[in-house]
């Protein structure tokens, strides 16, 4: 298809233009779609709270209305539960290479033997997001139950190796961890990981706690340790030029009057869109809830939801609701125990003991109003 460039440019445009004048109702398309495809996982992650044993996947029915529209996409992200458990993503794959879509998959890399790494060279996949949360074999395993540390590097030794032969840039590499109590002394040492195994990036996410055990874990309640490994980490990313996306130091989330870091536009409305594993569709990356499911609705009754057209009437301005002023991506607020800890019940129950027993950060989080 020799216009397809010339297709999704002018989708860009169109989505931009949209933005500028927040209109709810549009006629183009979105330029970065991410899927989840499954539930089912092979490791048992100490952090995480879906379901790995179920059977659950997103249905061919509503894989069918994404792949029409992958033309007008540049980019197609690809995730879980673990996306190579996937039996159709190849398909998926080859269906987003012929559509000339940047496709990114983020895996826990305990899939990429010779057969799939060998795949992914072939169809030019652009990037893998590789879960990574630790530097060494003791933590990485203890954390992520069910994966090694040691078959991992093997992957990405071989990754490398296949890099160099054919000259090509292609994956990129990135690393995601999930910082906590039990790796974040480990930071410093995984950019000098990432900078041996040609990782380019590090994103760093805070721990979002679904029990007390986890929340005891959360840096919230360590926050001094957190800021030295922290500025540890950083210190080392600028020397070995690897890209370190950390949230702000702790210290740093208080800043004083007038210098309030500068208010960051969405355009996430125009031009992304998250499709759950049941079909579900996101408003948005940032916690708007759904609007609408891609297994019973046509894209364009999706896309234009009433829902999602509301809210971009209303982004970006002085009305905007309050689930975009509170976003949780853009907008996350580490200083705000909510953000570490959602559900207010659990929440209240960690904060009463966390003070009982002496610790400062949950003491001061109980006077916040």
């Amino acid at each position: 298809m020799k216009y397809l460039h010339n297709i999704k440019e002018m989708n860009a445009e169109k989505n931009y233009i949209n933005s500028e004048i927040n209109a709810g109702y549009t006629l183009s398309f979105p330029e970065l779609i991410a899927l989840t495809l499954l539930e089912k996982c092979n490791f048992n992650c100490i952090m995480c709270d879906q379901n790995h044993g179920s059977d659950l996947r997103l249905a061919e029915s509503g894989l069918d209305k994404i792949i029409d529209i992958l033309p007008f996409a540049k980019n197609i992200c690809l995730t879980g539960g673990e996306p190579f458990l996937y039996d159709q993503i190849d398909s998926l794959i080859e269906n987003a290479c012929q559509a000339q879509c940047n496709v990114y998959i983020q895996t826990n890399g305990s899939l990429l033997n010779d057969e799939k790494i060998d795949y992914i060279f072939t169809h030019r996949v652009a990037g893998l997001k590789i879960s990574c949360d630790g530097a060494t074999s003791s933590t990485y395993d203890t954390i992520r139950k069910g994966g090694s540390f040691r078959r991992l590097k093997a992957s990405l030794e071989r990754i490398n190796d296949l890099r160099r032969k054919l000259k090509t840039p292609y994956p990129v590499l990135e690393f995601n961890f999930v910082a906590m109590q039990d790796n974040i002394f480990e930071l410093s040492k995984l950019v000098a990981l990432a900078r041996e195994q040609g990782v380019v990036r590090i994103n760093v996410f805070a721990l979002l706690a679904y029990t007390e055990e986890q929340a005891r874990k959360s840096l919230y309640f360590h926050q001094e340790l957190s800021d030295y490994h922290v500025s540890k980490a950083r210190a080392v990313a600028r020397e070995l030029g690897v890209d370190l996306c950390a949230p702000p130091l702790f210290c740093e989330t208080q800043p004083a009057p007038g210098n309030e870091a500068p208010r960051v536009k969405c355009l996430s409305l125009w031009n992304h869109m998250t499709v759950n594993v049941t079909g579900e569709v996101a408003i948005c990356c940032g916690g708007a809830g759904n609007a609408g499911n891609i297994n019973e609705m046509e894209f364009t009754e999706l896309w234009n939801h009433p829902k999602r057209a509301a809210i971009r009437e209303t982004v970006n301005t002085p009305d905007e609701p309050a689930c975009c002023r509170n976003c949780r991506m853009v907008k996350q607020d580490s200083a705000n125990p909510r953000s570490h800890i959602q559900d207010p019940g659990l929440l209240e129950t960690v904060l009463d003991k966390l003070a009982g027993e002496g610790n400062k950060h949950a003491l001061g989080a109980l006077a916040l109003p």
